[in-house]
């Protein structure tokens, strides 16, 4: 085993076990994938059953009432479908629905026409065009695409997070408990990745167990330009149990930091509440308190109310689609009043449309008088 102990680094000249610590870069990889694997793919199931709790509520306990088309919106692309805007009207408040339609229902609609919308009771937010809701099947499209997706998610990115922590487990393992070897030889070269991102491959060998290993890993431009100088060395940290893992200490030290062995060395308890530990648990406990409110159903289907809008025509349809006698739902107080404001709005209609014919008769006789002169 050739071995240079003036030529290794100070911090690795401990035996071992030494007293290690994670990177930044490291802690955010890690992060990413098991955000990605575990917590988006959990978030995106609690929406996908906020949507259908929803669409199961409104199938069970719609309240019926009158909406009105007001925008029209043809698809851009072959593949699109038009979208057309909604406004109905519940406790006081209007409320807009943005819904894809199919071609023929499209066409078919017009600016200012009536539909039938079922909304709750007591979220008047969650409503939706009552076709859609008796028509399109128990499970809604977007509950289907939120599950859909985080299921590939989830089959994606688990295996490669249990990959990396695997391989991240190893690094830290010859960073606590690796024996440190200096290279015999050593060479880089530089490769292009994805789109044209510059890599930098060291290869090198060394002495280990009276044998000569060779390995291969990829470092940062510093480190590569540093090694690129003439008979440049660098330390391999090999596994004592393991002859056949080992890794270039440069590229471990990217992703953790050997702490000095001084008695000041901060514990590892210390770094468990650290601020971006804090952080980390902070972000990690509101997206559980996310889904859990949307878990019990509190998500509103995307509904807004609107600060435009004029009272809901007259008449709210009962649950088959037919109007109730009179107009007005039975047992609604809402209803009586929206019943009486559509009635001032519609003498305030007459009494307009009677101004502007008065004006236009006027209008007529001043061009008569005109012409007479």
């Amino acid at each position: 085993m050739h071995r240079e102990p003036s030529g290794i680094e100070p911090e690795l000249q401990s035996p071992p076990p030494r007293e290690i610590r994670a990177r930044l870069r490291e802690r955010w990889v890690r992060r990413l994938f098991v955000s990605l694997g575990l917590i988006v793919p959990w978030l995106l199931t609690c929406l996908g059953y906020g949507f259908q709790a929803d669409r199961d509520a409104l199938i069970a306990h719609g309240v019926p009432t009158t909406g009105w088309v007001v925008e029209k919106h043809p698809a851009q692309k072959k593949d699109d479908s038009p979208r057309v805007r909604y406004h109905y009207q519940a406790a006081g408040r209007t409320y807009v629905i943005w819904a894809s339609e199919l071609p023929r229902t499209f066409d078919k609609l017009q600016i200012g026409q009536e539909v039938p919308v079922l909304h709750l009771m007591d979220r008047p937010s969650v409503g939706a065009l009552a076709v859609d809701v008796r028509e399109r099947g128990r499970y809604l499209a977007e509950s289907l695409t939120f599950w859909l997706f985080s299921a590939i998610l989830a089959a994606v990115m688990l295996p490669c997070w249990l990959w990396l922590e695997t391989i991240q487990r190893r690094q830290r393992r010859l960073a606590r408990d690796g024996i440190a070897v200096r290279t015999t030889s050593i060479s880089v070269t530089r490769g292009q990745g994805y789109k044209g991102v510059q890599i930098w491959w060291v290869a090198y060998e060394f002495e280990w167990e009276s044998r000569t290993q060779r390995g291969r890993t990829s470092v940062e431009q510093d480190v590569a330009e540093a090694l690129s100088q003439p008979d440049a060395q660098a330390t391999v940290l090999c596994d004592p149990t393991n002859a056949n893992r080992f890794e270039l200490y440069p590229a471990i030290a990217s992703l953790y930091r050997v702490l000095p062995p001084t008695p000041e060395s901060t514990s590892a308890t210390l770094e468990w509440l650290g601020a971006g530990t804090i952080l980390g648990w902070g972000v990690l406990i509101l997206l559980v308190g996310m889904g859990v409110a949307i878990a019990r159903g509190t998500f509103d289907l995307g509904n807004r109310p609107v600060t435009e809008g004029r009272f809901a025509p007259r008449g709210v349809p009962a649950a088959g689609g037919a109007i109730q006698p009179g107009g007005v739902a039975p047992h609604s107080d809402a209803a009586k009043a929206l019943e009486q404001a559509n009635q001032l709005v519609d003498q305030s209609n007459i009494a307009y449309e009677a101004a502007n014919q008065l004006a236009a008769e006027a209008t007529e006789k001043y061009k008569e008088l005109d012409l007479q002169h």
